[in-house]
């Protein structure tokens, strides 16, 4: 088992799971992963995304803006609209603009219906797998966007994944934060004894100490 740390990031939209994932970055070496990686590059294909055109898909400040490059009639999955489909009751506009979040959010469980529950996990466990076995591995990999898989056998497996490789979870607690989705997969997880909670009540740079805090005391 490689000494790299394994991080899981878990918490609500916007409560600072991003700009903690990246410091661990920026700061400390640490290589960023998550289990929405693959719907990415699989809705880049889908709709013939350009490399510059697919950074909709993880800017913070348009993911609920409407997109025209995400109407439905640009995918060419045949498989993914019959999902939307069958699985809408009211009928769906294949012109009308899409949100990247909408639009990640359905592939997301597209790909748990037709491919199985557990098809991410497996997907991002080869990622941390590629990286433990690499020549020179990284100091640490984080794992940003742990989710409730609401459609799974076992909703917390996600998680689960991060402990069983010896990983730890942190839980980032954002006071005063107003849930900005209705979606499964924002359900909260439920922490466990070993799990870290940070609570995000102050400043970035408030975060980014209780951040580096919890590295330094973090077994290498």
């Amino acid at each position: 088992m490689s000494t790299t740390i394994l991080i899981g990031l878990a918490g609500p939209l916007k409560s600072g799971k991003d700009t903690i994932a990246d410091h661990l970055v920026a700061r400390h070496g640490f290589v960023k992963i998550g289990f929405a990686d693959t719907i990415r590059e699989e809705v880049s294909k889908a709709f013939h995304l350009s490399e510059d055109m697919a950074t909709i898909l993880t800017e913070q400040g348009i993911k609920d803006t409407p997109c025209p490059f995400l109407a439905l009639a640009r995918c060419s999955n045949d498989e993914f609209l019959q999902y939307l489909i069958e699985s809408n009751t009211e009928p769906l506009s294949f012109t009308a603009p899409r949100s990247p979040r909408w639009v990640q959010q359905q592939w997301g469980d597209f790909r748990r219906a037709t491919m199985g529950w557990d098809y991410f996990i497996i997907a991002a466990l080869k990622r941390i797998w590629a990286h433990w076995t690499a020549k020179t591995p990284p100091v640490g990999i984080v794992v940003s966007g742990v989710r409730f898989a609401h459609t799974a056998p076992f909703p917390e497996a996600e998680a689960d994944m991060i402990r069983e490789n010896n990983g730890t979870m942190w839980h980032i607690c954002r006071p005063g934060l107003e849930t900005a989705s209705d979606h499964g997969t924002e359900r909260g997880l439920a922490a466990q004894p070993d799990d870290h909670l940070i609570t995000n009540d102050g400043t970035i740079a408030d975060l980014l100490v209780k951040t580096d805090s919890l590295i330094a005391s973090s077994p290498r």
